[in-house]
């Protein structure tokens, strides 16, 4: 993947905290994502799908980066993103989504099951 160069400078605060930018910050394009979960945290994995070099093949999955957090940052994330889709809808209008559907319990259940018994990380 590439990176991608930041266009807005980065505020130096957040609240009332100083922010320190590490050198190894980068931004990243994803266009997939995927979870990995265990009973204390959850991580996804943000990854670019690509054509095949030459175009004979399939398709291509690079992963790009992993974030790992609590439950409850996760949840918090969920909540963020929620209102800033809602607002940003209300504002421009429907967002089209790719037309996947969401996994069923059933393959949430069966897809926690075995990333558990392999470890969290």
């Amino acid at each position: 993947m590439s990176d991608i160069k930041q266009a807005v400078p980065l505020p130096q605060m957040i609240g009332s905290l100083p922010l320190e930018v590490s050198p190894s910050y980068t931004v990243v394009y994803a266009n997939m994502f995927r979870y990995r979960a265990s009973f204390n945290d959850i991580a996804l994995i943000f990854s670019t799908v690509s054509d095949p070099k030459g175009g004979v093949g399939p398709a291509i999955v690079t992963d790009g980066t992993q974030v790992i957090m609590s439950y409850g940052q996760a949840k918090s994330l969920m909540e963020y993103l929620q209102q800033i889709i809602h607002r940003f809808e209300r504002d421009v209008g429907p967002i089209k989504t790719i037309g996947q559907a969401p996994p069923t319990d059933s393959e949430l259940d069966a897809g926690m099951l075995n990333l558990i018994s392999a470890g969290s990380h």
